[in-house]
């Protein structure tokens, strides 16, 4: 492709959509990966506070000398424990999914770097035009408004 710096606009500008658009696709496969692991963490934190209430509420029944149905205890003990195990063994090739597509658009990100010297040099001759253009279109715009 050659060095972006002898690009014409045209060019540039085609390479440039097309990094948006892959950034675009990663970051559509990135933000339901990124929901799901959210949703897992709160899954597992849930759980962990169950374990937690239950346990603590074992020793206070167990200070107060109460007797304890250590077997419902047990149960709670397991289930939460395989919860928590499951979030997170479902969280696993997930991070490592997001870690990959991450990396990813990094990859793509670096692409669009020396893109940008090129479309800077654009974007000033640009701007000095438009002031130029702007009143061109206020004054159409103006002119539709009178006959609209």
């Amino acid at each position: 492709m050659g060095d972006p710096a002898g690009w014409n606009i045209y060019r540039l500008l085609d390479a440039q959509q097309l990094i948006l658009s892959e950034n675009s696709k990663i970051g559509a496969l990135l933000d339901p990966i990124s929901i799901k692991l959210s949703e897992l963490e709160a899954i597992g934190k849930r759980w962990e506070e169950e374990r937690l209430f239950w346990k603590k509420w074992e020793e206070s029944l167990r200070e107060a000398q109460t007797e304890i149905p250590h077997e419902n205890f047990k149960k709670v003990e397991e289930t939460a424990n395989a919860v928590m195990r499951a979030a997170s063994n479902a969280s696993t090739p997930l991070l490592g999914l997001q870690q990959r597509l991450t990396k990813l658009l990094d990859e793509v990100r670096q692409l669009s770097l020396p893109l940008m010297p090129r479309s800077r040099k654009y974007a000033a001759r640009l701007s000095k035009r438009i002031p130029r253009l702007s009143s061109v279109w206020s004054s159409m715009n103006n002119s539709t408004r009178r006959f609209g």
